[in-house]
């Protein structure tokens, strides 16, 4: 599973993002980015995990006509250690 985040120029463009991914299954989070976290200055973002591609993630926002500047995305890593020791 993937752990997503959008950067969003405001609230309200966040709250519409988070109502798209609802719509889709998803359930974000609005967040506040760091000022050197993007290129634009972006200050909001929705984070969520998905098992999806980055792909159909920006599709979906194009669909909705959501403008965003960007999607980061960290991959959860698995640990294989032993269990019950």
């Amino acid at each position: 599973m993937t752990e997503y985040t959008i950067a969003l120029s405001s609230v309200t463009t966040a709250a519409r993002a988070k109502e798209l991914l609802r719509q889709s299954g998803i359930d974000a989070r609005i967040t506040r980015l760091l000022p050197g976290m993007t290129e634009k200055g972006c200050a909001w973002g929705d984070s969520f995990f998905a098992a999806m591609e980055r792909e159909q993630i920006e599709m979906l926002l194009r669909r909705g006509r959501v403008r965003y500047s960007e999607v980061f995305s960290t991959q959860m890593k698995r640990h294989g250690g032993e269990r019950g020791r």
